[in-house]
């Protein structure tokens, strides 16, 4: 757990004797016409790549080890400083341990020029986003990085966060979503050591785990959405009121698929209390299933001979919470695309954003079914041109516009 933590900070560097720069290229002058030995560039292509998804961090390992020579070479520089004290550093010792050894040139193998560490591990903490491009495109860049081989409060506290409530740091990326496999951080509430505060929302008190943001703040505003329909609710017989249900959504794999946390119920305070454990997952992969997410609150709010747990006569709401960013779905091309043609609306995206289409067609569905969905944004990086699409797909929208929040906890 700790070597990760090491890896996740640690700064590389090439050291030893560098090979002899290749001599420039010669003009043989036999042609006459002073042009170049390069051969000419490519021609750029004719039409651009379809765009991407935004999606947390995806690279190429073996054995949960990013090899050295993805690696670019950087200037010297100290290692090893603790944050918030330039004083006292602690030394990072970086040694190779290759396989062959050449007399007279220990720890350097057959090696001129070597990197050290001799491997570097994928999950830095210039990764995982940090930052988004996507949603924070004039971020700069460096920020992350300028905090590389520095140990202490800041680096952790992002290492913990970057890792989320899902993933175990010192577990290979391919297995480490396991509940029940590794060690998750201390900020998860999987993990034994997760601290708990006592905190009161809307006259209610809850033991809660850290406040992680914008996370912490989703939390109690759910809480007090719920307050406020409790309220609405006394002295209402019971059966003929409101009843509320949580589903949660990350990614599709089996540890990430949408769950339904709370089925439809009146009991207002389980609903409360099934909302103080819900936390971020890591950023690692699609970990935003905004349509599969929408397709189990549809199909559960679908009436009892359906399949679903709704009653016939009640109106059905999904209040959708989301940064407005997804990027993993489970329909195909086909079946999206013949839904646009056979609906069109002015809402839907070109055919290449299907991670995109895919929600918003999921929203068309729930309108078509007497449903209002009402998106509300998350986070300071919500993507509100996605989030104004599907509220008007929805017919919620005030003015063509979704919710808005400040963004900020």
């Amino acid at each position: 757990y700790w070597e990760k933590y090491i890896d996740y900070i640690m700064d590389g560097e090439w050291v030893g004797n560098p090979p002899p720069p290749e001599p420039d290229p010669v003009d043989t002058g036999s042609g006459g016409t002073g042009g170049t030995t390069d051969p000419p560039p490519d021609p750029p292509p004719s039409d651009p790549p379809p765009p991407e998804p935004p999606i947390g961090l995806q690279i190429p390992i073996e054995n949960g080890r990013l090899w050295a020579g993805l690696g670019l070479p950087r200037g010297p520089r100290s290692l090893g400083h603790v944050a918030g004290d330039t004083h006292s550093a602690m030394q990072l010792l970086l040694m190779q341990s290759p396989t062959q050894m050449e007399i007279g040139v220990p720890r350097r193998g057959s090696y001129d020029e070597i990197w050290v560490p001799w491997y570097m591990d994928g999950d830095r903490i210039e990764d995982f986003n940090n930052p988004n491009e996507y949603t924070f495109p004039g971020a700069d860049d460096d920020l992350a990085k300028d905090w590389r081989n520095w140990i202490g409060y800041i680096t952790y506290v992002q290492f913990m966060m970057d890792w989320g409530r899902d993933r175990s740091p010192d577990v290979s990326n391919s297995s480490n979503s396991d509940p029940d496999v590794g060690i998750k951080t201390p900020l998860s509430v999987l993990s034994q050591y997760c601290p708990r505060h006592a905190e009161s929302v809307a006259g209610y008190t809850f033991n809660f785990p850290p406040r992680e943001q914008p996370m912490h703040a989703v939390r109690r505003s759910l809480i007090s959405a719920l307050a406020v329909v409790a309220d609405r609710n006394i002295g209402i017989t019971p059966g003929a009121g409101d009843r509320v249900a949580i589903v949660t959504y990350d990614g599709l794999d089996a540890y990430h698929a949408p769950q339904l946390v709370v089925p439809l119920t009146s009991s207002f305070n389980s609903a409360m209390s099934s909302c103080v454990d819900l936390q971020a997952t890591s950023d690692i992969g699609s970990t935003t299933a905004t349509e599969a997410g929408l397709i189990l609150a549809r199909d559960h709010l679908k009436p009892t001979h359906m399949g679903g747990a709704g009653r016939h006569y009640s109106k059905k709401v999904i209040v959708l919470l989301t940064d407005g960013v997804p990027n993993a779905w489970s329909s195909s091309q086909g079946e999206i695309d013949s839904f646009i043609t056979n609906n069109p609306g002015d809402n839907y995206y070109n055919s290449d954003y299907i991670w995109l289409n895919a929600a918003l067609v999921q929203a068309a569905h729930a309108e078509m079914e007497g449903t209002n969905i009402y998106a509300v944004g998350m986070g300071l990086g919500t993507d509100y041109d996605f989030m104004d699409r599907m509220a008007r797909t929805s017919n919620t929208d005030e003015g063509g516009l979704s919710v808005r929040g400040s963004g900020n906890p």
